[in-house]
């Protein structure tokens, strides 16, 4: 009995890593596009996303500053739902920032830098959203690499933009 049950865990934690490689891009988009750049409209399974521009934003007060030798930068990006329902947009939940390999930590003062709207709300059947993806990165930063994932449960429709940082 016992050797049917280490059987079986090997079989079952075979199984999982099996699946967890399936999900597994190593930065490839699957169902979605990688390397998309500024202006490239991607449209996915029930939303087309483009990245209109990328600026740096200077801070809004003297509260909300960069942290020393880094600067705001803002994507402007444009969500359109293009499905028969309600869509709500997180950017906590469906974007992730990442420098040199490196994710980048979400950061309240550049939110507050936000120069327009934020990516945050619902978008009705065939309406769309235009707000800013708000990070910190160091002065030196020359590209960012944003992962965007409309559908949190699956990767399918992953897409990678990735786009040069205006120097400051």
């Amino acid at each position: 009995m016992k050797k049917f049950i280490s059987i079986m865990l090997v079989v079952l934690m075979l199984a999982l890593v099996g699946v967890g490689l399936m999900g597994c891009d190593g930065g490839e988009s699957v169902g979605g596009r990688d390397n998309v750049g500024l202006n490239d409209r991607v449209v996915l399974r029930d939303v087309a996303i483009t990245a209109e521009t990328i600026v740096i934003v200077e801070p809004a007060s003297e509260f909300g500053r960069p942290s020393e030798g880094n600067k705001f930068v803002g994507v402007r990006f444009r969500i359109e739902n293009t499905s028969n329902s309600t869509r709500n947009v997180s950017s906590l939940m469906e974007f992730e920032t990442f420098v040199s390999g490196t994710s980048l930590s979400w950061s309240i003062a550049a939110d507050m830098a936000n120069p327009g709207e934020s990516l945050n709300g619902a978008i009705l059947a065939g309406y769309s959203m235009v707000g800013y993806l708000m990070f910190e990165v160091s002065e030196g930063t020359e590209s960012v690499r944003i992962r965007y994932n409309p559908d949190l449960l699956r990767e399918r429709d992953l897409t990678w933009f990735v786009l040069d940082v205006p120097s400051s």
